[in-house]
């Protein structure tokens, strides 16, 4: 899948320092007493009579600090291993009317890399994938290994160097690697840069620069986080294997495949076997057919293995039941998503689409890591690109988060879980549950889901959101309020009530309550 570069020059500004993420259990409880309890009644001074009641009561040293707002106290635990047993015996005290730990927070993981204020697509609360709250939950662990299955990748970039792995170069064409002994160890990106018509068929009209795609989509994938320096990845602690199957005019299917299996620690002849299989394929490439024998079985050998196939839609602007493997069965297809939550300009669409994720736009693409040379690799840095390409890494990354918190996810629950709880596109977005999956991947909620925490009622922010009226035509993915309740229109509507017709093959479905 070829990307559509904006090569933007990238201004680095400052950025928040990673607060200390620490779990540390609390040592304290907040407590109530009911007003009408017999202990705060009868005594002269109610808290000390209540402490002292308390004191007896529980089998562990507590000690009273202080008064709080809202009539509570807040009492310490000398033993922090108790603390569990101590708010169960509170709970079952009639005297009492609740008590909870006195929980410690920690600011929410921002991280120190310098270019991460210019990655909108993590953050932004109508276009991104939640990950500030997400990175609260895991960051990845290196454990979890994803296959970037592309170009290769510059492993001198100082931003990906600490997370990858020694990979593999499956291009048998010696021409096309530009490393003149075509399948090696070595998957080193070495340049696809073209010269006008090198490809045939005047392919491509004019002279193309080296594209650095495999190592654009590994940064948005793994990039190390918190270090200081460049960009971000979704899983940051996550490694990355990097498998090359495209050099200059592409590459074939056949070498595809083969990469595909390798990756997975599927066996491939004549070549080693793969130390580190991987538990997620990142494949942002495709081209225009239907999903072949070749591909599909591929595709069915590493999901026999456990590995999750996710897939660029593509970046032609039609449907993708005619481009491959983005229409195969198993994959998570992924459409991209413009800065307004809008389907970007270029990016494929149908009903095989399962996800839509950032790839940007003409108001701004995704900034990774990339190199500046022209032909042959240069200088390491980082650049914006746009496409489909740049939206699947977002998904790769959201699952090997996903595998971090449970390894024995299978694929099929993978894909569930991103899907199920995906964010509803934004109202007016062009956008749809028809064209562009189930909605925006949101990382924060598939990493609860993962942990069996569904999202609750009355979380649906409906402040852009206008009421229904019976006058207005509404298109299928359009939203409407409607008696403090969320909900979004399946196909095109007018003059039926949202609250009377939103089951499952109505015309609205619910999304909650309003905050």
């Amino acid at each position: 899948m070829r990307t559509i570069p904006t090569l933007l020059a990238m201004l680095i500004a400052s950025s928040p320092v990673l607060a200390n993420n620490n779990s540390l259990i609390t040592d304290q409880v907040i407590v109530k007493y009911r007003a009408n309890s017999p202990v705060m009644q009868a005594a002269a001074s109610p808290m000390v009579d209540g402490i002292t009641h308390l004191q007896q009561s529980i089998s562990a040293d507590i000690q009273y600090l202080r008064p709080s707002a809202n009539g509570t106290h807040i009492l310490k635990v000398s033993d922090q291993t108790k603390l569990e047993t101590v708010i169960e015996q509170l709970q079952q005290d009639p005297n009492i009317e609740y008590a909870e730990a006195d929980r410690i927070m920690w600011p929410t993981a921002i991280p120190n890399d310098p270019g991460y204020n210019l990655q909108w697509h993590y953050s932004d609360t109508t276009s991104g994938i939640n990950m500030p709250k997400a990175w609260d939950v895991t960051t990845g662990g290196s454990e979890v290994i994803v296959a970037v299955i592309d170009t290769g990748v510059r492993f001198d970039h100082p931003d990906l160097i600490n997370n990858l792995l020694p990979g593999y170069d499956f291009i048998k064409n010696a021409k096309g690697a530009r490393d003149s002994d075509g399948r090696d160890s070595d998957a080193t990106d070495e340049g696809d840069w073209l010269v006008a018509g090198q490809c045939g068929q005047n392919y491509p009209p004019q002279d193309r620069n080296s594209s650095w795609h495999g190592t654009h989509v590994a940064g948005t994938i793994a990039a190390e986080g918190n270090n200081s320096q460049g960009v971000t990845g979704v899983a940051w602690n996550t490694r990355i294997v990097p498998v090359r199957v495209l050099g200059a005019c592409g590459g074939y299917t056949s070498d595809i495949t083969d990469g595909m299996r390798w990756a997975a620690g599927l066996p491939v002849p004549n070549t080693p076997a793969n130390p580190y299989p991987a538990q997620v394929l990142n494949l942002s490439l495709g081209g225009q057919g239907a999903c072949g024998y070749a591909y599909q079985q591929a595709v069915n050998d590493v999901r026999a293995k456990g590995a999750t196939i996710v897939v660029a839609a593509g970046n032609d602007n039609l449907n993708v039941r005619d481009f491959s493997p983005g229409n195969c069965q198993g994959i998570i297809s992924v459409a991209s998503n413009n800065k307004e939550g809008n389907r970007a300009f270029y990016s494929n669409y149908g009903d095989l689409i399962d996800i839509t994720a950032p790839g940007g736009g003409r108001s701004g693409g995704i900034l990774s890591t990339f190199n500046a040379g022209k032909r042959q690799a240069g200088e390491n840095n980082y650049s914006y690109s746009m496409g489909t390409s740049m939206a699947t890494p977002h998904v790769a990354g959201i699952a090997a988060l996903m595998y971090s918190l449970d390894s024995s996810l299978t694929p099929d629950q993978v894909e569930q879980y991103i899907t199920e709880t995906s964010r509803p596109f934004p109202a007016g977005s062009s956008c749809n549950t028809s064209e562009c999956g189930t909605g925006i991947a949101d990382t924060f909620a598939a990493l609860q889901r993962v942990k069996g925490i569904t999202p609750e009622p009355g979380t649906v922010d409906c402040s852009t959101l206008q009421q229904w009226s019976p006058s207005n035509v509404y298109q299928a993915g359009a939203q409407a309020q409607q008696n403090g309740l969320a909900y979004q229109a399946q196909w095109w509507t007018q003059n039926q009530s949202p609250i009377d017709n939103h089951t499952n093959w109505a015309v609205w479905t619910k999304l909650g309550q309003c905050k």
